[in-house]
């Protein structure tokens, strides 16, 4: 697009050209994504998705093969990170969640089981995954996929009571033992009873056995501790994600970006660097645009000084 802008000028400029300028551009970003990784990690408290993608082939026109975005969003300061790979196995996380201590909430993907065992890893599944597959059975089984949904709203009226009052970190921590608890409990003895008599191939009978996995291979959908630092960033139902995870398939005009991007070699992990640049700086009500003129003149400009101040050392 922006040989074309240039060309309607008169301005005729190599494909190269522009793919050497976009290139320079990732390179001098790429210290800000490997402190980002270290930041996420600190955290403490991560929610990871991994999201399809289709990537433009560059050694052949018109063609393009799927490759995977693994999204780690951090909700304690609200950061997102893209790690673009051409894989959906389990080693793919590893780097990132290998050494992670805290709070993992993933869907049911298996990749995250492994990581969700370890000693310093608490694992939670997510309500929003859960009350999904009840919706999908209302077709299948409305009766009992509707008393579940209804569960499932007590626990969120549970937090809409606790955002609207403005409530603590101290007195949410009271308030979900006491109030969201007893409804988990009596969902989860509901639920066991009824599984006996329903196809487990069926819609609800996938949602329940859902339900009944999540709660027994991770503290999953019930957790709640008094063990928590922060406990008011740890919400272990209607959480934001994975729905308002940032999705690079949601966006048209990301995604091009993306796929402009993917065509230069090398450059699909670099695209994930631009990705979460500018989903950080949307995130904080910045301009987009200025945001990554002001970062890369002062990156370049910290470069020059770092080199100057070597020198006149050595010297």
């Amino acid at each position: 697009r922006q040989k074309q802008i240039f060309a309607r000028e008169n301005i005729q400029i190599p494909s190269s050209t522009i793919e050497g300028w976009t290139r320079q551009a990732l390179e001098k970003l790429e210290p800000l994504y490997e402190q980002l990784v270290v930041d996420t990690k600190a955290q403490g408290y991560l929610q990871v998705d991994e999201t399809p993608i289709k990537v433009l082939d560059s050694d052949k026109k018109g063609a393009a093969h799927q490759g995977y975005y693994w999204v780690y969003h951090s909700p304690l300061d609200k950061t997102v990170l893209f790690d673009y790979n051409p894989s959906r196995g389990g080693h793919v996380p590893t780097p990132m969640l290998d050494n992670f201590k805290g709070y993992l909430q993933t869907d049911g993907y298996a990749a995250y089981e492994k990581f969700g065992k370890k000693k310093d890893i608490t694992h939670l599944a997510c309500w929003a995954h859960a009350r999904r597959e009840f919706e999908k059975g209302l077709q299948n089984d409305p009766e009992r996929a509707k008393k579940a949904l209804l569960m499932i709203q007590d626990l969120y009226k549970v937090e809409r009571k606790a955002k609207e009052e403005k409530l603590s970190p101290d007195m949410i921590r009271e308030l979900r033992p006491k109030e969201s608890l007893p409804i988990i409990n009596d969902m989860g003895k509901w639920i066991f009873r009824e599984i006996k008599n329903i196809l487990p191939k069926s819609q609800i009978g996938k949602a329940m056995a859902f339900f009944k996995i999540a709660s027994s291979s991770c503290e999953s959908l019930s957790f709640f501790s008094n063990r928590l630092i922060r406990s008011c960033c740890l919400v272990c139902f209607r959480l934001p994600f994975p729905g308002k995870l940032p999705d690079p398939n949601s966006s048209d005009s990301l995604r091009h970006l993306y796929n402009c991007a993917a065509e230069i070699p090398s450059s699909r992990d670099s695209s994930a660097i631009f990705f979460l640049d500018l989903l950080n700086s949307t995130a904080g009500s910045l301009n987009a645009r200025s945001y990554f003129s002001r970062t890369l003149i002062i990156i370049s400009n910290l470069r020059f000084f770092i080199v100057l101040n070597l020198i006149c050392r050595l010297s």
